[in-house]
Parts: structure tokens; C-alpha cells; sequence
């Protein structure tokens, strides 16, 4: 039988699962959670696979990066599987949420919790820095596009900010939510961030880059051309996740 007879026979037995139109990617419903799964070419659970879970940005949701074609072709490249959760407009604060579905994949796609690492853009720049500097032992990898990495923070002018949702609570509860006052966490992990120059969120990444040297903790920061927009996810994704991969070789 050919290989991809045979990968697809094994997703239509996956508990909720359903594979798409196109090979390696497939869609699943846990209750009421809903996310997208890539798989890397070559894909059988007799082996054991590293995981990298990506959160989309406010207003996208689990199958904007499978939707388009560019960042599809991106996603398949990948030789990890891949985790696309829905968040909505959470803002990711449900971190249960994540947890729990990379525990329910686990034992079904034999992934290696060894090499997890969490990613995301915009507000998933957001929620992915905040689920590993809470759960440093979950992940090894962080790797974050255009993220508003240090939000809540008032002090920012409004053009380099943004408006604080009312489920982060009121003001005196902004500074525990932000995660830039916890990346002391992030020691012993590979970390990969990236933002444009003309970007809102430039001034966050630029002072996380700032922090992460002041603390001593490696990582690799870059910056691109253009503003906060899908073009720049798109162009920035093929680094994240080359940076990935290089990391789980």
C-alpha cells in the first residue's frame, strides 16, 4: 500500500480527527476545542516525534496558517509535528486549555515531551511567552513573531501599545500577567523571536531582547522590514521554523 494510503488510513482512526484536503494536515475536535495538526513527511508512530504548538494572533484562528497557501507550504516543510490550538479572542489565558490538548496528542501521535516548544504571533507571541515562563518544564523552545511580549504595560505610548482587554482584570493585576517580569525562566531554553521595524510592538520585543542580555540568557533576535501584519507573519514563519528544527536535530 503506498505510504500515503497508509498515513491516511491511520488519521481516520485518530479519536476526532479528520484529515483535510491536503496530505499531512488534518483537523480535531476535543470536546469543544477545536485545532489543526501537521504532520512532518515520513510520519509513523513508531518512532517518537518533537512537537512545536504555534498560537495565532487576535481576530486569526486555528486554520489561518493552513488556509494560506504560503504559510501551508511553510508548515509542511516542518520536520516536527505541528499544533495549532483555537484561542479565539482569549488572549490565550486559558493555558489549561494548550496543556491538555498536547496531552490528549501526546500518546496518540508519540510525541517526545523531551523537544516541546511553544510559538505564536501577535497575541500568540503573547500567550506562547506566557505558557512557558509558567510552565518551564513543559517546554524547551520558545520561538515568537510580531508578539507583544511586554503587555500589559501602560507605560508604552499608545503607538507602540495596545488597548488591554477587560479579561486581564483591572490595573493592579496587569503586572502579574505580563510575562516579560518572569523571563528569568527561560534560562537553559532555546529562544527565537523576531518583530518588524515598523511594527507597534517593535519597542517590546526590543526591550525583551534588552532584558534577555541583561540577565545573560542566549537567544536570537531579529528584525525584518514592514509593520504588524499577516505579510510579515508569512515571511517571518519559515525562520521560526527552521529554528525549530534546527533546535530538535
Amino acid at each position: 500500500m503506498p505510504s500515503s494510503l497508509i498515513l491516511l488510513a491511520f488519521l481516520a482512526q485518530l479519536p476526532g480527527c479528520r484529515p483535510t484536503s491536503v496530505e499531512r494536515i488534518l483537523t480535531c475536535a476535543k470536546q469543544d476545542e477545536r485545532l489543526a495538526v501537521v504532520l512532518p513527511a515520513g510520519f509513523t508512530t513508531a518512532r517518537e516525534w518533537p512537537a512545536l504548538v504555534i498560537l495565532h494572533g487576535l481576530g486569526r484562528n486555528y486554520m489561518t496558517l493552513v488556509e494560506d497557501q504560503g504559510t501551508r507550504e511553510t508548515l509542511l516543510r516542518s520536520q516536527a509535528v505541528l499544533i495549532l490550538p483555537d484561542g479565539g479572542r482569549s488572549w490565550w489565558r486559558d493555558e489549561n486549555q494548550i496543556l491538555t490538548l498536547v496531552d490528549w496528542l501526546s500518546p496518540l501521535l508519540n510525541l517526545d515531551r523531551r523537544r516541546m516548544g511553544c510559538s505564536g504571533w501577535s497575541m500568540g507571541g503573547y500567550g506562547s511567552l506566557r505558557l512557558i515562563t509558567d510552565h518551564p518544564e513543559r517546554f524547551a523552545f520558545w520561538g515568537g513573531i510580531i508578539g507583544l511580549v511586554d503587555f500589559p504595560n501602560a507605560s508604552y505610548p499608545a503607538n507602540e501599545n495596545h488597548v488591554v482587554p477587560p479579561l486581564f482584570g483591572p490595573p493592579d493585576q496587569w503586572r502579574a500577567a505580563n510575562p516579560i517580569h518572569d523571563v528569568d525562566r527561560l534560562r537553559g531554553k532555546t529562544i527565537w523571536f523576531a518583530t518588524a521595524d515598523r511594527s507597534f510592538d517593535a519597542a517590546m520585543n526590543r526591550e525583551l531582547d534588552r532584558v534577555l542580555k541583561k540577565y545573560g540568557i542566549p537567544h536570537t533576535f531579529e528584525v525584518v522590514n514592514g509593520k504588524h501584519v499577516f505579510a510579515v507573519v508569512s515571511e517571518l514563519l519559515p525562520r521560526l521554523i527552521n529554528s525549530f528544527d534546527r533546535f530538535v536535530q
